[in-house]
């Protein structure tokens, strides 16, 4: 019940500051709130919270004086293995350790969205719902996507260099997140129109030979919980990639129709981020392992949805709407309750 407690507190603070959001300071307060709120539900969680909260909390306070548990974070990149070395090396306990990369995880979001967002309401509300709750399962790639996703503030103003550099640090906490560098470096092609119709192409692709391309992938992949798990049943995977579809049709439209320059520009990257995303939501259908690039893929919804949503005289704009602010809460709903969520039972850390 914490995530729709969360939620109706950041739907409340939005409707308080409802007027005010044009303004720089209030922004930044609202966003300040929102995201410190969540930062104490996700800093005093107990350990049972989050799929691989309790992992983190064995190898921290055990690695210090076991060889198994030195192994262990080995295992991880190279930040990771700083972060919490640093931590245990000035006495903080595991707990701190859960929210100091709380704390990363939320910063980098608030961060994210102040400077991208075209409504910074619609940007929480989204990364709230779809985002937040599985935060506390996958902390590494959260962490690496926190810092991953303002490279796009960069890309989109020409800083290329500071927004490689920016992705190339964030792989020091989840290598996966240098796949974001694939749709960006498309978007400085000037062929915006042969981009798209190329990975519209190669969706095809994957749609009618997704299977043998998931198994040529996954024979060269060693390790045994993915590729064990063959085929992904349960509708709320399916619904992932049906979703992630209905996505890439809408940038598409944008992307095409916008008569400024700059703002199709930038949805053309997320164009290209959602039709990327498309193609490994088909290999999720196949292997579990594709799961962890549509979750990177579709963040970008937290800041290309307020974009189209801001579209003020649109025939479609409250359909749109609708469908941004609805199917989202069933998401929520769908993944916070179902049985191997992570999060379906919350707890502090404090109690017995």
């Amino acid at each position: 019940m914490v995530f729709i407690y969360n939620l109706i507190f950041i739907i409340l603070m939005g409707m308080l500051f409802r007027k005010k959001l044009n303004n720089n300071r209030k922004k930044g307060l609202f966003l300040f709130i929102c995201f410190f709120q969540m930062f104490l539900i996700q800093a005093l969680r107990a350990t049972y919270v989050g799929s691989d909260t309790i992992q983190y909390v064995e190898i921290y306070n055990k690695f210090g004086n076991s060889q198994y548990y030195k192994y262990k974070l080995t295992h991880y990149e190279i930040g990771v293995q700083a972060l919490i070395k640093l931590l245990y090396k000035f006495g903080f306990d595991a707990q701190f350790m859960l929210a100091a990369m709380s704390a990363i995880i939320m910063i980098g979001f608030a961060v994210y969205i102040y400077y991208n967002s075209e409504n910074v309401f619609i940007s929480t509300f989204i990364f709230a719902t779809l985002f937040y709750p599985n935060s506390f399962n996958v902390v590494r790639q959260y962490i690496s996507m926190a810092i991953a996703l303002n490279s796009f503030y960069f890309f989109n103003n020409h800083k290329y260099i500071k927004g490689v550099l920016l992705v190339i640090i964030a792989s020091l906490f989840h290598t996966s997140i240098l796949l974001l560098l694939i749709p960006q470096s498309l978007g400085i092609i000037k062929n915006k129109k042969f981009i798209r119709n190329t990975l519209i192409l190669f969706n095809s692709f994957v749609l009618i030979f997704g299977t043998f391309f998931s198994n040529y992938i996954l024979s060269h992949v060693h390790n045994s919980y993915y590729s064990a798990s063959e085929f992904v049943k349960n509708d709320i995977f399916s619904l992932t990639t049906f979703l992630t579809f209905i996505y890439a049709l809408i940038f598409y439209y944008y992307s095409v129709k916008r008569s400024n320059e700059k703002v199709e520009n930038v949805l053309n990257v997320y164009t290209y981020v959602a039709l990327s995303n498309l193609a490994f939501g088909i290999l999720y259908l196949k292997n579990e392992i594709f799961s962890r690039f549509v979750e990177l893929f579709n963040s970008h919804l937290i800041v290309s949805v307020s974009i189209i949503e801001s579209e003020k005289q649109d025939r479609y704009r409250q359909i749109t709407r609708a469908f941004f602010y609805v199917v989202p809460i069933i998401w929520m709903l769908l993944m916070v309750f179902a049985s191997n969520a992570g999060v379906s039972k919350y707890g502090f850390f404090f109690e017995k």
